[in-house]
């Protein structure tokens, strides 16, 4: 296996995101960074609040109705048995084709400060801040807890654990609270 990835073959598995991608990973870059000070104003705009949206509802006038009374030949309400006006529906905008689109409702409102918004650009500006967690470990394992860490560091970094090239044996030291030491064989 010649680069690492995939199988035998050289060539051969998954082709890495930047080689796969890398041209359109590039054109978004540049379209990002283009426009990242319209993209700051944007989000300080909606930080702020105040800013004015408008939401509208548009349907086809054939679909608009209101309700009307039926009138006769001489425009005189049409009454039923007991005296009351017949009532119908009828088209709000009887002039227009009813594919024709008109506005039925318009709300104007105004946003209110984003607090997610504000919180992303002082993060940005001062850095997010951490919490420092201060806990205590106890353990019923013991020296096998200490016997486990030491392999696990000897996996990782190989038996010169101290970099000075000497050669630990597959044993290493574990600084325990207090400055007790314990020495520990890695597996």
């Amino acid at each position: 296996m010649a680069s690492g990835h995939g199988g035998a073959r050289a060539g051969a598995g998954r082709k890495p995101k930047a080689e796969k991608y890398g041209a359109k990973m590039d054109a978004g870059d540049k379209f990002v960074a283009d426009r990242l000070l319209k993209f700051y104003r944007n989000l300080e705009k909606l930080a702020d609040g105040g800013s004015e949206r408008v939401r509208e509802v548009w349907k086809p006038a054939g679909l608009v109705l209101i309700d009307d009374v039926v009138r006769d030949a001489d425009g005189l309400i049409i009454t039923d048995e007991r005296g009351k006006p017949t009532k119908t529906h009828s088209s709000a905008f009887p002039l227009l084709s009813s594919e024709t689109l008109v506005l039925v409702e318009r709300r104007v409102e105004i946003a209110e400060a984003d607090r997610a918004a504000n919180e992303y650009l002082i993060d940005r500006l001062q850095g997010k801040p951490t919490a420092s967690v201060e806990a205590e470990i106890t353990t019923d394992m013991g020296g096998a807890l200490i016997e486990a860490f030491g392999g696990a560091l000897t996996k990782i970094y190989g038996t010169d654990l101290n970099g000075d090239g000497t050669d630990l044996n597959g044993e290493c030291e574990v600084v325990c609270e207090g400055g007790d030491t314990a020495a520990a064989e890695g597996g």
